[in-house]
């Protein structure tokens, strides 16, 4: 993310794990620090069978242990005292036990399995919030919903998009997995400041743009999407300008995707 990584929990089968989200402080979570709160209506309007999760500081509920194939409303509300919590749906190559997931998540560094895993999306909730995302594994198209094309490394999308709630339709047309980060950003911004900053930020060399984290307001992130998979989230953005990225490493380089050149400017009017 542009300032911070979410918790997460990942349905593998049965398996469910939260973790604290790293170098985020408590303040930065928080309902009062983080985005405001989720409309909802248009991926709810959908009639969509609902899968209900609930996530506590002690627990996680309503994570099935089956899921049948088709499309699906994942909701996530955060009842945590200070993290994000993403609910990802996740199908890990065959072979691939609990605790082998367990232990890739868990440990340093990304597991073996993590480029050959199905990513099927999913929502982050922030704390005291509720998101919901539409999951399919096998992806077919929503009426109205803006496409957005993730590729390597780019975003396909119109360069303006009108105000207001509208569904997004996110399909990963590449090799390896994506996500999508939202932020709004100062008018006028461009994309060699927006890299510029990433630099700073991943790199320690001293940006030469104005931008610094006080400018760059985070406002929504995906979970990880592998090739070939497509989900639907709902945003709902004011006019002005805004920015999309991707922060997964790459499968070669292990550098963030966003320091390859995926990271787009776009403005809403």
């Amino acid at each position: 993310m542009f300032r911070r990584h979410p918790a997460w929990f990942i349905t593998v089968l049965s398996l469910v794990v939260l973790l604290p989200a790293a170098g985020t402080r408590a303040q930065d979570a928080s309902p009062s620090a983080g985005p405001p709160a989720r409309d909802l209506a248009l991926l709810k309007g959908l009639g969509l069978p609902e899968i209900a999760i609930v996530a506590t500081d002690a627990d996680v509920t309503g994570v099935p242990t089956e899921l049948a194939a088709g499309r699906h409303l994942v909701t996530v509300e955060n009842r945590t005292a200070d993290l994000l919590v993403g609910g990802g749906v996740l199908a890990v190559p065959a072979g691939t036990t609990d605790e082998d997931a367990r232990q890739g998540i868990l440990g340093e560094g990304l597991p073996a399995w993590f480029y050959e895993a199905t990513w099927a999306g999913g929502p982050i909730a922030g704390a005291g919030q509720t998101d919901a995302a539409v999951v399919e594994f096998a992806a077919g198209d929503v009426a109205g919903a803006v496409p957005v094309d993730l590729t390597e490394y780019a975003f396909a999308f119109p360069a303006t998009l009108p105000a207001g709630p509208q569904i997004w339709q996110l399909t990963n047309t590449a090799t390896q997995p994506h996500l999508l980060d939202l932020a709004g950003v100062p008018v006028g911004t461009t994309f060699g400041q927006l890299m510029e900053f990433l630099g700073f930020v991943f790199t320690g060399t001293p940006a030469a743009s104005a931008l610094g984290f006080d400018r760059i307001r985070d406002l929504y992130a995906t979970p990880n999407l592998s090739p070939g998979q497509t989900t639907w989230v709902e945003i709902d953005l004011a006019p002005g300008t805004y920015a999309v990225a991707c922060f997964v490493p790459d499968r070669a380089s292990q550098a963030p995707h966003a320091l390859m050149g995926m990271v787009q400017v776009f403005t809403v009017a």
